[in-house]
């Protein structure tokens, strides 16, 4: 970070705390910085179709992001249990990234959505922002569930009266 009389960074520049001699003419004073800050995580909400899921961020990132192996979706359903979504797409747009689904959420599944940082550093295999600053991992964040989709429901009518608790269909 420095301070400069020009708006494009260049020529004498003054380092904060720095002291200088203001010239007597009308001068305007620029901030140069570079970002050193990554993007936070804010929240993330499945789509209406079920079958993607946006995770926004605080700043704009880098189209660039990372791998689908790098996120883990997670769903449950009372009485269904919990599974494992897989991700067929990723995408980066703005102050948001787009998972594509594999398959569909449902009305009512609880979703969680992680995210690991490839590496320690900043790297161009990671969700980051335009600068470079990679976001850091997310573990099980709650995700608002817009789907309207609704599960099949499986009627089964028997036609023989003599099954009795614990026998087997054939």
């Amino acid at each position: 970070r420095y301070w400069t009389f020009d708006s494009g960074g260049s020529g004498t520049t003054y380092a904060p705390g720095a002291s200088l001699t203001l010239p007597t003419s009308s001068r305007t004073l620029y901030a140069q910085w570079t970002d050193a800050l990554a993007p936070t995580y804010s929240s993330s909400a499945v789509a209406s179709s079920g079958t993607s899921l946006t995770m926004t961020y605080s700043e704009t990132l880098s189209a660039t992001t990372a791998a689908a192996s790098r996120f883990t979706i997670s769903r449950s359903f009372t009485g269904l249990g919990t599974d494992t979504i897989t991700i067929s797409a990723v995408s980066a747009s703005a102050a948001v990234v787009t998972l594509t689904l594999s398959s569909t959420i449902y009305v009512g599944d609880t979703v969680t959505v992680s995210y690991s940082d490839p590496t320690a550093g900043d790297d161009a295999n990671a969700i980051q922002d335009s600068a470079g600053n990679d976001a850091i991992s997310i573990t099980n964040q709650s995700v608002t569930n817009s789907s309207t989709q609704k599960r099949t429901q499986l009627t089964l009518t028997l036609a023989s009266s003599s099954l009795s608790y614990g026998s087997t269909l054939r």
